[in-house]
């Protein structure tokens, strides 16, 4: 493809490295901006984490929540949009008091304190424990959606979902379409994406989850050499040439 006005990218197993921020991102950046490219993250991460990025790097806009909110920079400022109305997150909160009645050793992801359109249960990859059947027939009974993505299973009110965010975002934040941008992913939640923007990219490793994966990218990146953020790298350096 042509260079994309905007890299809008998933964060966890795409932008780190065996789980943690390495210096190779700001090479990312680096090369964002020899393209001339706007770089967006989206990420199932908590609203705390876009502030955290967009205070450390040049980022400019942030997604968060699997989609629930998009935080947008305002000279030192942060203006963070929700795109779950009021009673989708009263809701939300419901049901999570009910998980807890329900299911005696029942415990949140450590960051779900700072969020606010969405829950995040801990996960080693995209098993769950024991207790995976019972907290989804709550879910189901109360219609509330839920999404694997590396490190958690999200749950949440409403129609929240990371092409949605990323198409509010176009529509109302910029002058570009899907078509002038690209997307990496790796995971089973960048589905949305995936299956909606031509321009899809997932990096090696998400091989790991190709066989469930119901809406698969447009290129898969192959070898050890393109995973995690290496292959965004990669792929970002041959936009160049």
């Amino acid at each position: 493809m042509a260079k994309p006005k905007i890299i809008f990218s998933d964060f966890d197993g795409t932008l780190t490295e065996r789980g943690l921020i390495s210096p190779a991102l700001f090479d990312v950046f680096e090369l964002s901006h020899r393209l001339d490219s706007e770089m967006i993250v989206v990420t199932g991460r908590p609203l705390s984490w876009s502030h955290f990025l967009m205070s450390h790097t040049p980022l400019k806009a942030s997604i968060s929540e699997g989609g629930g909110v998009i935080s947008i920079r305002e000279g030192k400022r942060f203006k963070d949009v929700y795109l779950a109305p009021k009673e989708d997150i009263e809701k939300l909160k419901s049901i999570t008091r009910i998980l807890f009645n329900e299911i005696s050793d029942f415990y949140l992801s450590d960051d779900s304190t700072g969020r606010i359109t969405d829950r995040a249960i801990e996960l080693d990859y995209i098993e769950l424990g024991d207790n995976e059947e019972r907290i989804t027939e709550i879910l189901d009974a109360n219609e509330v959606n839920y999404s694997k993505s590396n490190v958690h299973l999200n749950f949440w009110v409403g129609d929240i979902s990371k092409k949605n965010s990323v198409e509010y975002y176009l529509e109302n934040y910029s002058t570009y379409n899907k078509d002038e941008c690209i997307y990496f992913g790796d995971s089973l939640n960048d589905q949305s994406v995936f299956s909606w923007m031509e321009n899809s990219v997932g990096v090696s490793n998400i091989s790991r989850v190709l066989k469930v994966l119901k809406h698969k990218p447009a290129t898969i990146l192959q070898g050890n050499n393109n995973k995690e953020i290496h292959g965004v790298k990669n792929y970002l350096k041959s936009l160049l040439k």
